[in-house]
């Protein structure tokens, strides 16, 4: 009987070679993007506009609507990035948007575990997220916890 599935292999292998690259994960039309960075998560993204970062802020209540929209103008004429505005102007301190980053990074997580049915593919290299909202957060204990609370079958831990 196989431990585990290729979506948890393909989610632990970059964790356990400490690899940088992105993996995607596709489950229909959803695609979620996770890259990491020496085995830790820098980043993640989706093409479900409420799964994306800003609506996530928004949803969870780290920033209140108005605040996104007023992010995106004044960070233009600031000319930096809508996350340093955030951090800049006192609407998240960089403690709470590093702790939103990787609360978004943990839905999405869990979001994948969750899909029926998921296609992986891991491209190997730096990610380039200039201008991203990142982090560095290690997903294994995360990982780990999920396994052990929602085995596939009674053999798979």
């Amino acid at each position: 009987m196989e431990s585990s599935t290729p979506l948890e292999r393909a989610y632990a292998e970059p964790i356990a070679r400490s690899s940088s690259g992105i993996l995607t994960v596709t489950e229909g039309r959803i695609r979620r993007l996770f890259c990491f960075g020496s085995g830790k998560l820098l980043f993640v993204a989706s093409n479900i506009i409420e799964e994306q970062f800003e609506e996530f802020l928004v949803r969870e209540e780290w920033i209140h609507v108005g605040d996104r929209a007023k992010a995106k103008l004044e960070s233009s004429r600031a000319e930096c990035t809508v996350w340093d505005w955030f951090v800049e102007s006192g609407t998240l301190t960089a403690e709470q948007l590093n702790n939103a980053i990787v609360a978004h990074a943990r839905s999405l997580t869990q979001a994948i575990f969750a899909a029926k049915q998921v296609e992986t593919s891991f491209a190997v290299g730096r990610p380039n997220l200039d201008g991203k909202p990142t982090t560095e957060w290690d997903p294994a204990p995360l990982l780990t916890e999920m396994l052990q609370s929602y085995p596939k079958s009674d053999g798979a831990i």
